[in-house]
């Protein structure tokens, strides 16, 4: 397997870490940590310049429609500015997600501006004493009409407060076996109740989310097997934000040992 990068990959990659060197340097980070969303809007628009929201959507919605190894040249650029906006969990997990599976009027309506940088989304998978279990469990949706009726908690909803929509996995009522299913749902849906990540986790705005929501639209046609589907999405995301993290550490050493720190 040859994980070296190509020109296209390398010039995107030596594109965002000028970009980075220049405006994202140790105390515009702690600024916009400090700030009251934790991200910054004029980052956000600039990676989306750059090309960057595009990498991982597919030719044919706009986007570039490449795969794990377009995504590590960039996040390594990201890895070692200590980028804190919530990118993986946009572009190479949520966005696939709905690349991989939505309709054709759900990719045309949610994409573009995933693309563009003027919709972000948040993928709410977690589950409170479940740890990193793929499957939903105490996630439960329940066919009403033509969508599905939620019921559950998620917690650790990366980007949440700054997603206009969230993908939430279910299970299927019917018991263990029944399968699962991938639905959006809006933040202004009726029943949702959001509460505030610790203060700790505010890097990527994690927070929880609970409650019996109404009619929610399920994520484009899902067969038996979804699990499957949504493995296959983490993987995609698992090879950049390894090195993501790796050079967030390294970095952060770096700074420890120089008495630079994070406070």
């Amino acid at each position: 397997m040859n994980f070296e990068y190509s020109s296209e990959q390398q010039q995107l990659a030596d594109s965002l870490g000028k970009y980075l060197a220049g405006h994202y340097d140790f105390d515009k980070r702690k600024a916009i940590l400090a700030s009251a969303s934790g991200v910054s809007d004029a980052a956000w628009a600039t990676f989306a310049e750059i090309g960057l929201m595009a990498i991982a959507v597919p030719e044919a919605d706009g986007g570039f429609g490449g795969g794990a190894v377009d995504l590590m040249a960039a996040m390594e650029a990201c890895g070692e500015a200590l980028v804190v906006e919530p990118l993986l969990d946009n572009i190479g997990l949520a966005g696939r997600l709905v690349a991989k599976l939505g309709s054709d009027a759900q990719r045309a309506a949610l994409l573009p501006g995933l693309v563009d940088g003027t919709l972000r989304l948040a993928f709410a998978s977690l589950e409170p004493g479940r740890r990193y279990e793929l499957a939903p469990l105490t996630t439960t949706a329940q066919a009403e009409g033509s969508g599905w009726v939620l019921n559950g908690e998620k917690c650790m909803v990366v980007g949440a407060a700054g997603a206009p929509r969230r993908i939430v996995s279910a299970r299927r009522g019917g018991g263990r076996g029944a399968g699962s299913r991938l639905v959006i749902v809006e933040p202004a849906a009726a029943g949702l109740e959001a509460g505030k990540g610790q203060p700790e986790r505010a890097v990527h705005q994690a927070g929880q989310e609970r409650g019996t929501l109404g009619v929610a639209a399920q994520l484009g046609h899902q067969p038996a097997g979804q699990a499957d589907v949504v493995e296959q999405r983490f993987d995609h995301q698992g090879l950049a934000a390894g090195l993501h993290r790796r050079h967030q550490v390294d970095r952060a050493t770096a700074e420890a040992a120089v008495g630079l720190g994070h406070g």
